[in-house]
């Protein structure tokens, strides 16, 4: 059998149980992670950031899936820890 090298990604539901509201309540709530870049790193190793389909209305500031679009800069940093 011949070995492939084709990797899918794809979006995958999850119940986030660190949704905090904007009222500053935590509650549990259904997320989709995305994956939205993948690319390949200088050293080769495969690179994935991820994005939240709640990042916009989510006020936790320590998720790493939220709020990727203010701050692009350090998406490639933070996404260093997650080699695939």
């Amino acid at each position: 059998m011949e070995r492939s090298n084709v990797i899918t990604m794809t979006a995958s539901k999850w119940p986030c149980t660190d949704f905090f509201a904007g009222d500053g309540r935590i509650k549990t709530v259904n997320i989709a992670l995305s994956p939205i870049r993948i690319f390949r790193g200088k050293d080769g190793a495969l690179l994935v950031s991820w994005a939240c389909s709640h990042a916009k209305t989510c006020r936790n500031e320590f998720c790493r899936y939220g709020h990727k679009e203010e701050d692009n800069m350090e998406i490639e940093e933070r996404d260093r820890r997650f080699r695939y």
